[in-house]
Parts: C-alpha cells; structure tokens; sequence
C-alpha cells in the first residue's frame, strides 16, 4: 500500500503507492526488466516511468517489487498494467499501471520491519 513515513503512540502515517511524492523500484514479472512505478494522485492509476518504447511490456503485464532500494521486500505484487502509448517522436513509452491494492478502502494493513541489528559485545577475557 505504501511506506511508514512517520509513527506516533498510537498511530502513523503512511505515504500511498498512490502519492504523487511515491516511487517503487519493480520487476516485470514475465520478463525480469526492471522499471519504476510512481504515483500520480489518482488511486486508482499508477504510472510506470522511463520505459523505452522498444522494451517487451504488453497490458496485463504483472508488476512486482523488485528489492532494489531496500525500502520494500522483493517479489510484492505492486500493479498490472492497464495502457501503453508508444510515441513516435518521444524515446519513453507512457505506462499506465493499475495497483493490485485497494488504496481507498483499506483500513487495516500489515506492517513489515526488521529487527535492528544487534550492537556485537566484546568477548570477555579472563
């Protein structure tokens, strides 16, 4: 859905997939090409950014977090894409991506973290 941007007692705040200041580092999954998936506002429509209009993407392509970043784990269904408009005169094609989450009607979402790295003691000597 998005990334944990700021945490309070007893809430936080979460930035959506959906947010115009949001990008994800993804991975076609029929193909293996990476790309980045950036928000437009809309939460319904997401748009894939700097796709050269010779690159092997159709509709109906299944976009997955790729890792890269560190900031999502890799292999999380993030959108399929609904469009592509190759221009001629322009090298990127426009990508349209639909989320695979309900970024309007959740409530509810499962967080993900890591244990911090544990401070190494010194071994004792005697």
């Amino acid at each position: 859905m998005g990334q944990v941007i700021d945490v309070y007692k007893h809430s936080a705040r979460v930035m959506l997939l959906s947010d115009k200041e949001h990008a994800i580092s993804v991975r076609i999954e029929r193909t293996g090409m990476r790309g980045i998936v950036a928000g437009t506002g809309d939460s319904g429509r997401l748009a894939m950014q700097y796709v050269p209009n010779t690159a092997d993407i159709k509709v109906g392509d299944r976009l997955i977090s790729s890792g890269l970043g560190e900031q999502f784990p890799a292999g999380y269904p993030v959108g399929i894409v609904t469009a592509i408009a190759r221009h001629g005169s322009g090298e990127f094609a426009s990508i349209d991506v639909k989320p695979l989450a309900q970024l309007e009607g959740g409530h509810h979402v499962v967080v993900l973290f890591s244990e911090p790295l544990a401070m190494e003691q010194p071994y004792a000597t005697s």
